[in-house]
């Protein structure tokens, strides 16, 4: 995961998932991950950010 900006936007962060499988005779191999993995995953960071985020905004008030 890379923060590249305080913005709460998804050009704001970028994830990569990569994943490997093994079986009991061959060594490690990549395997493909489903987009949407990677996207879920962007979306609940930035959700939970911006919760955080209005839970602060709220406590100031």
């Amino acid at each position: 995961v890379f923060i590249l900006s305080r913005a709460l936007r998804s050009d704001s962060l970028s994830v990569t998932v990569e994943r490997q499988e093994r079986s009991p005779t061959s060594p490690w191999h990549d395997t493909p991950v489903a987009l949407d993995v990677q996207t879920g995953l962007e979306s609940a960071i930035l959700l939970r950010a911006r919760q955080i985020h209005a839970e602060r905004y709220r406590s100031t008030l």
